[in-house]
């Protein structure tokens, strides 16, 4: 046989296999965002036990620090860290903290390069070390297996890690924009459902915390406004429903899988109008509707269509019960557990699509049974007559109860008790005292007669509506104009500076809210203490919303496309864009996703190529070739002039600040990026939601674009 060298007939060579540093490049970028990276971090200091985890973004210095005090590491665990692909961890098995582990992939350190290009590491788990890596220099070398990350012993006091970031201009900014939102904010803090894992989010000088979340236990939630508390856990195989704490209902429904467990805990809610917004806006999906929150493996999973509330009006079935919150927790070390980049969709596979068809199923059979007594809860009106006929006068507990409403699902839990011509129905701890009609009934002291005229009438404040909305920016609100009368118990009009005036529990003496610009509610309440009849309140829910209105580009319908304004703008730079708009707004988003994701990614492509053949930018995209990469220079272009801006939100009367947060050059970078992905993976990659937020993004955009082409002050 012959040799290598023999067969070839020439001289043996050798070559070695270099990684050049551009992988670690391509490796970070795989990190959708910066949230996701923070969110990485975080996982970190979870396996290693810690206690508490504090993120500090300090926006003056551009630092941000992540401390926590875990377990540390040791030189074993530092090489670890650097060794790309390589981890100890398994994905949802329980460590050593009796936690689900959360890393595996080996690739935790790379989400500290998404934030800025100079790292510094401390660390101590028995003796204490610093190490840094510099990003630039990294992916500089053309075989980052020679690099050398210098560690050094280091005097520490406390066991854990610190890692400090030295942020880039952008990357301070978009944090500050980003967590400027409490649904934002209270993601990060609430990234875990693990009251034994404290995350404090430190801002500058505001501090937010994990702790004293009494919000979260959704007993606490609006109490006055509870239907049904409902429970399922797969253990048990059943679904459960208390009202006022009692077990009202009990459904078996079956759970085969092995491959992971299940614990629903949900609260629906009975509203008035405009009664939700009282609910933390964690529980809010972007559409700002309520939702449940999903937890695989304790981690909190931003999806809002594994566990949709309403997932009737989806289905063109009347039967809702969409005014709901709670918790979906799923647990699971299965590896078919997998996620897309940015984990707000499951990667389909067997296990996922299983997991999919469950909660469906039981979303429906919830909201099904759920329906059925909603006709009498929470307000329990079960009985016939609001007072019982005569002829019950003498009757037994038997004949009593025919006064209960036939159809009543719990008749026979209503216990009923009578005293001469009370009758008091109890059911879940709720009691209704009914008169019975007769001749004692009214009866008085003749005595009494002649001795009304000096009643006093009970001091009242009526208000114009109870519930007000109001486009934002508003203007300064006199409160005193929203209340339409005002008496005494004596009928003399009060005064209005004796009326006291608060908003969300705060006293405003000089009746004056000032201008509200950001999307909220507040709950302005009116009360007048009267001498002879005692305090009197009234109450209005203020609803600032962000208006929206479509884009003119040939008489366009609405739904997709629109724009954050009361103003009608006419988009005229290039005719095929109005007319893709046109189209996409005449489309029903179900059924069309791929159509209408395609159309979306055109209109930028379409938007940018307009900008390439307008004279006044032909160098704007000077060595730039991909189309997201486009759409963030135009983005960072116009904001890097105030004016630009003043000039678009005044031909727009878009808030100056609120499109300011629109013009996010890396949220439009992402949803590019994922729309070419969707273009042509679509149920793969881009969610409904998705697609929303494209469509509002496309709307936004073409604004820009139509400025920048047409608007003589924008060069």
């Amino acid at each position: 046989m012959l040799n290598s060298n023999e067969k070839f007939g020439g001289d043996i060579m050798n070559t070695k296999i270099r990684v050049s540093g551009n992988i670690i490049s391509e490796l970070s970028e795989k990190i959708p965002s910066n949230i996701i990276a923070l969110n990485e971090l975080v996982k970190n200091s979870y396996d290693a036990g810690a206690k508490k985890v504090t993120i500090k973004l300090d926006s003056k210095n551009k630092k941000l620090t992540i401390i926590d005090d875990g377990c540390g590491m040791d030189e074993k665990e530092i090489n670890t860290l650097f060794h790309i692909s390589i981890s100890t961890k398994k994905y949802g098995e329980l460590n050593e903290h009796n936690r689900y582990t959360q890393g595996s992939k080996g690739l935790g350190f790379l989400a500290v390069f998404k934030f800025g290009e100079h790292v510094v590491w401390e660390t101590k788990k028995i003796r204490g070390f610093e190490f840094s890596v510099d990003y630039s220099d990294l992916i500089s070398k053309d075989d980052i297996s020679q690099y050398q990350v210098n560690i050094f012993e280091k005097d520490i006091e406390k066991q854990g890690t610190k890692i400090e970031i030295d942020l880039s201009e952008y990357n301070a900014n978009s944090l500050i924009k980003y967590f400027s939102q409490a649904k934002n904010y209270q993601k990060i803090i609430h990234a875990f459902d693990d009251n034994k894992f404290i995350i404090e989010l430190q801002i500058d000088d505001k501090l937010y915390s994990s702790t004293n979340a009494d919000y979260l236990i959704l007993k606490n939630c609006l109490p006055e406004n509870q239907m049904y508390y409902v429970t399922y856990k797969s253990i048990e195989q059943q679904i459960k429903f208390y009202y006022n704490d009692n077990l009202i209902h009990c459904e078996n429904f079956k759970f085969s899988s092995n491959l992971y467990s299940l614990n629903i805990e949900l609260m629906i809610f009975k509203f008035k109008p405009y009664g939700k917004y009282g609910i933390n806006r964690l529980f809010y999906n972007p559409q700002d509707e309520l939702t449940p929150l999903i937890y695989i493996n304790s981690n909190l999973f931003v999806n809002y269509e594994l566990f949709d509330p309403n997932i009737n009006a989806k289905n063109k079935i009347g039967k809702m019960l969409n005014q709901m919150i709670g918790y979906i927790r799923i647990i699971s070390s299965n590896p078919m557990i997998s996620f897309n980049s940015d984990r707000t969709q499951f990667l389909q596979n067997e296990l996922t699509d299983e997991i999919k068809d469950f909660l469906f199923k039981i979303n429906l059979q919830i909201q099904e049974i759920g329906y059925k007594f909603k006709k009498y809860l929470p307000d329990l009106h079960y009985l016939k007559y609001d007072e019982l006929p005569q002829a019950y006068q003498n009757s037994d507990e038997e004949q009593l109860k025919n006064a209960i409403k036939d159809d009543f699902p719990f008749k026979d839990e209503v216990t009923i008790k009578k005293n001469r011509n009370k009758v008091t129905y109890s059911v879940f701890g709720k009691s209704i005292d009914v008169n019975i009609l007769g001749a004692e009934k009214g009866k008085r002291d003749p005595k009494q007669k002649g001795h009304t005229e000096n009643k006093k009438n009970p001091a009242f404040i009526k208000i114009v509506q109870p519930v007000e909305r109001i486009p934002i920016p508003s203007e300064q609100i006199d409160l005193g104009t929203k209340i339409k009368e005002a008496k005494d118990s004596n009928g003399n009009d009060i005064n209005i500076d004796n009326i006291d005036i608060k908003v969300d529990g705060a006293i405003y003496k000089d009746k004056i809210l000032s201008s509200i610009v950001v999307p909220c509610s507040k709950i302005v309440q009116f009360s007048y203490n009267d001498s002879s009849t005692g305090m009197v309140i009234e109450q209005l829910t203020l609803v600032f919303y962000q208006p929206e209105t479509k884009v003119d580009v040939s008489e366009l319908k609405e739904y997709l496309i629109t724009l954050p304004t009361n103003k009608s703008y006419t988009v005229n730079f290039n005719p095929t864009v109005g007319k893709l708009v046109d189209q996409i707004n005449s489309l029903e988003l179900k059924g069309y996703e791929e159509v209408i994701a395609c159309s979306l990614r055109a209109i930028f492509e379409i938007s940018v190529d307009s900008i390439i053949k307008s004279p006044k930018f032909d160098n704007i995209f000077y060595n730039i070739s991909k189309l997201e990469k486009r759409v963030v220079q135009v983005i960072t272009y116009i904001t890097s002039e105030k004016h630009f801006i003043s000039e678009i939100s005044n031909k727009t009367s878009i808030d100056y600040s609120s499109l300011v947060n629109m013009l996010n050059p890396g949220e439009y970078e992402e949803a590019i990026y994922k729309a070419h992905l969707g273009a042509h993976k679509s149920d793969t990659y881009l969610s409904e939601y998705d697609i929303i937020r494209l469509a509002r993004m496309a709307g936004i955009f073409i604004i820009v674009v139509n400025e920048m082409i047409n608007n003589p002050s924008i060069i």
